[in-house]
Protein backbone atom coordinates (compact mmCIF):
# COMPACT_ATOMS: atom_id res chain seq x y z
CA UNK A 1 0.00 0.00 0.00
CA UNK A 2 1.59 3.04 -1.10
CA UNK A 3 1.41 6.21 0.84
CA UNK A 4 -0.79 8.25 -0.18
CA UNK A 5 -3.70 5.56 -0.88
CA UNK A 6 -3.30 4.98 3.12
CA UNK A 7 -3.52 8.64 4.05
CA UNK A 8 -6.72 8.40 2.14
CA UNK A 9 -8.24 5.62 3.47
CA UNK A 10 -7.48 6.48 6.75
CA UNK A 11 -9.16 9.39 6.36
CA UNK A 12 -12.18 7.74 4.77
CA UNK A 13 -12.54 5.65 7.91
CA UNK A 14 -12.15 9.15 10.21
CA UNK A 15 -15.05 10.40 8.22
CA UNK A 16 -16.81 7.33 8.24
CA UNK A 17 -16.37 6.88 12.32
CA UNK A 18 -15.68 10.56 13.15
CA UNK A 19 -17.28 12.85 10.88
CA UNK A 20 -21.47 13.11 11.54
CA UNK A 21 -22.39 17.04 9.94
CA UNK A 22 -23.79 15.04 6.92
CA UNK A 23 -26.29 13.83 9.52
CA UNK A 24 -26.36 16.58 11.82
CA UNK A 25 -27.13 18.95 9.09
CA UNK A 26 -29.92 17.19 7.70
CA UNK A 27 -31.41 16.49 11.24
CA UNK A 28 -31.02 20.51 11.96
CA UNK A 29 -32.91 21.38 8.70
CA UNK A 30 -36.04 19.04 9.82
CA UNK A 31 -35.58 20.26 13.23
CA UNK A 32 -35.90 23.88 12.19
CA UNK A 33 -38.34 23.20 9.72
CA UNK A 34 -40.81 21.40 12.30
CA UNK A 35 -39.71 24.34 14.60
CA UNK A 36 -41.12 27.24 12.05
CA UNK A 37 -44.68 25.47 11.64
CA UNK A 38 -45.55 25.14 15.20
CA UNK A 39 -44.67 28.14 15.60
CA UNK A 40 -46.52 29.62 12.78
CA UNK A 41 -49.33 28.12 13.63
CA UNK A 42 -49.55 29.25 17.36
CA UNK A 43 -48.90 33.27 16.28
CA UNK A 44 -51.92 32.48 14.18
CA UNK A 45 -54.12 30.96 16.94
CA UNK A 46 -52.70 33.97 19.03
CA UNK A 47 -53.48 36.49 16.30
CA UNK A 48 -57.16 34.78 15.71
CA UNK A 49 -57.24 34.81 19.82
CA UNK A 50 -56.71 38.60 19.76
CA UNK A 51 -58.83 39.23 16.75
CA UNK A 52 -61.92 37.98 18.90
CA UNK A 53 -61.27 39.56 22.01
CA UNK A 54 -60.32 43.02 20.09
CA UNK A 55 -63.95 42.19 18.29
CA UNK A 56 -65.88 41.31 21.36
CA UNK A 57 -64.60 44.52 23.04
CA UNK A 58 -65.30 47.03 19.78
CA UNK A 59 -68.96 45.37 19.27
CA UNK A 60 -70.54 44.45 22.72
CA UNK A 61 -68.21 45.76 25.58
CA UNK A 62 -68.00 49.16 24.73
CA UNK A 63 -71.85 49.74 24.06
CA UNK A 64 -72.33 48.16 27.55
CA UNK A 65 -69.84 50.63 28.80
CA UNK A 66 -71.58 53.45 27.02
CA UNK A 67 -75.11 52.77 28.26
CA UNK A 68 -73.73 52.17 32.14
CA UNK A 69 -71.80 55.25 31.85
CA UNK A 70 -75.07 57.14 30.62
CA UNK A 71 -76.78 56.03 33.26
CA UNK A 72 -74.74 56.32 36.49
CA UNK A 73 -72.11 58.99 35.69
CA UNK A 74 -75.01 62.04 35.90
CA UNK A 75 -75.83 60.79 39.85
CA UNK A 76 -71.94 60.43 40.39
CA UNK A 77 -71.69 64.00 39.17
CA UNK A 78 -74.49 64.88 41.65
CA UNK A 79 -72.95 62.85 44.50
CA UNK A 80 -69.68 63.51 44.15
CA UNK A 81 -69.80 67.15 45.53
CA UNK A 82 -71.83 65.79 48.46
CA UNK A 83 -68.99 63.19 49.20
CA UNK A 84 -66.36 65.32 49.15
CA UNK A 85 -67.88 68.22 51.58
CA UNK A 86 -68.82 65.19 53.68
CA UNK A 87 -65.09 64.32 53.97
CA UNK A 88 -63.98 67.79 54.34
CA UNK A 89 -66.23 67.89 57.43
CA UNK A 90 -64.96 64.59 58.78
CA UNK A 91 -61.59 66.18 58.23
CA UNK A 92 -62.48 69.62 60.32
CA UNK A 93 -63.61 67.71 62.95
CA UNK A 94 -60.68 65.82 63.20
CA UNK A 95 -58.17 69.16 63.26
CA UNK A 96 -60.49 70.82 65.74
CA UNK A 97 -60.23 67.41 68.06
CA UNK A 98 -56.74 67.31 67.68
CA UNK A 99 -56.42 71.15 68.51
CA UNK A 100 -58.48 70.45 71.82
CA UNK A 101 -56.20 67.94 72.82
CA UNK A 102 -52.82 69.53 72.04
Amino acid sequence: MSHPSLCQEISTIWSELFDHSEFLNTEITKFVKQFEEKRQDSEVDQLLATLETVTDIRDIKIGRFMLAANNHLPSLNINLPKALALADNILQIEKEISNINT
